[in-house]
């Protein structure tokens, strides 16, 4: 079972920024590198496994990347300990 973290916000407040500040501030994550799965799905590992920032897996339509339909497939690949989702609304 995996620990999930959301990070919500409006379109172009930085929480993005800070959802990758959270991915590397687990034990262990020593430098700040990112692996990119998507443009839109990230990866960090360490000795307790794989932990993935997403952004926004869940928007989904014709002006969103495609492999977002995808996700649950790539969470069941990859069986992260820890997913970090950022959850983006419009703007007002």
């Amino acid at each position: 079972m995996s620990k999930n973290i959301v990070v919500a916000g409006m379109h172009r407040t930085g929480h993005h920024p800070i959802a990758i500040w959270l991915l590397h501030q687990q034990a262990g994550v020593h430098e700040f590198a990112i692996k990119t799965i998507a443009p839109w799905l990230f990866q960090i590992e360490n000795d307790q496994g794989v932990s993935i920032l997403a952004n926004n897996p869940l928007k989904r339509g014709s002006k969103e990347h495609p492999d977002k339909e995808k996700f649950d497939d790539i969470m069941q690949e990859l069986n992260p300990h820890r997913i970090i989702f950022t959850h983006e609304h419009d703007k007002l």
